[in-house]
């Protein structure tokens, strides 16, 4: 099902939107997921009203396409459409800085945009069933900025209270 600015058309739960301004890479994402029902794919135009049209298919799953935008508004976007479903995003280079950002706004998943098909295939499925999917390095690096410690909160490092050593995090 592709829906090109005419009236949303429902998509069957369990579905997928492929959001994003490159008609041509919508289409080969689309080829490449190779989805046994049809009728759980959507391909969306983005454009003022994507938040709007993607609403009121949906999904369960949206890869959104930033192309070459790393801008703030690509990045708004990610954040208003994880309030709708899970986000994958896609983007033109496998940027760990970006990737870390598109997380932060609240994508469960970040691809370049030549990730192998069956990588792709494997990033939807994991992130259906709650998982993330990034590289190892963008998970480190995650992860090495979570354990590093705020200023003026008053915790160190592991998470425990300054002067109270056996007093954890609730």
């Amino acid at each position: 099902m592709t829906t090109n600015g005419s009236a949303p058309n429902s998509v069957a739960n369990g579905s997928l939107v492929i959001a994003g301004d490159d008609p041509s890479f919508r289409r080969r994402v689309l080829e490449t997921l190779d989805p046994e029902d049809p009728g759980k794919v959507a391909e969306v135009a983005a454009r003022p009203g994507l938040y709007h049209e993607v609403a009121a298919l949906a999904p369960s799953i949206i890869l959104y396409d930033v192309g070459p935008r790393t801008d703030i508004d690509a990045l708004g976007m990610v954040s208003a459409l994880s309030a709708l479903s899970k986000v994958i995003v896609l983007a033109d280079v496998d940027n760990d800085a970006l990737a870390l950002e598109a997380l932060k706004a609240g994508a469960s998943g970040f691809c370049p945009r030549d990730t192998p098909p069956e990588l792709m295939q494997k990033a939807v499925r994991l992130v259906q069933a709650g998982e993330v999917w990034v590289g190892r390095r963008v998970l480190l690096r995650l992860i090495e900025e979570l354990t590093h410690e705020s200023p003026g909160r008053g915790r160190s490092r592991a998470g425990v209270r300054r002067g109270h050593p056996l007093e954890t995090l609730a």
